[in-house]
């Protein structure tokens, strides 16, 4: 078990054909370098994946974070989509993904189905998914300042 670990500061994974980076890695309590180069990620999304090492760590440490508490504040993250790990986090409430470059959200966001709040607020999003209207207890949707009706 790497979480085990707790003197690692340095962590070279590149050149293995991995596709999730786990959650878990980013509360190594030393580890400030994931070297991670050449594989074929899915989880987290590139995009994420190619962050500085502590961006991404904080990223991770978040959506973690947000599986116990229901909350998932990633705005101003510089993400350009939404990752399969946050819709896997079934218990979420509050999402907040303003002020990102997503340009699409995926069409399993309905997995989340007792979200009450969804911010997307200046992002790249040229329409909604029909999958939102799954969210029946959404009381709260911001979808300004994104590129719908252009």
């Amino acid at each position: 078990d790497l979480l085990l670990l707790s003197s690692l500061e340095s962590l070279n994974v590149s050149d293995n054909h991995l596709a999730t980076l786990y959650l878990e890695v980013a509360f190594m309590p030393k580890l400030t370098e994931i070297l991670r180069e050449d594989n074929d990620w899915r989880s987290p999304h590139m995009s994420i994946i190619n962050l500085p090492t502590p961006d991404m760590l904080d990223y991770m440490k978040e959506v973690h974070a947000a599986h116990a508490s229901g909350v998932l504040k990633l705005n101003n993250r510089r993400m350009q989509a939404v990752t399969p790990d946050i819709t896997l986090a079934e218990n979420l409430r509050v999402l907040d993904l303003s002020r990102n470059l997503i340009d699409q959200l995926p069409n399993d966001i309905s997995a989340l189905q007792i979200l009450e709040e969804l911010y997307l607020r200046e992002n790249r999003l040229t329409t909604l998914p029909w999958e939102l209207g799954g969210l029946h207890l959404l009381t709260w949707l911001d979808p300004g300042r994104n590129k719908m009706g252009e």
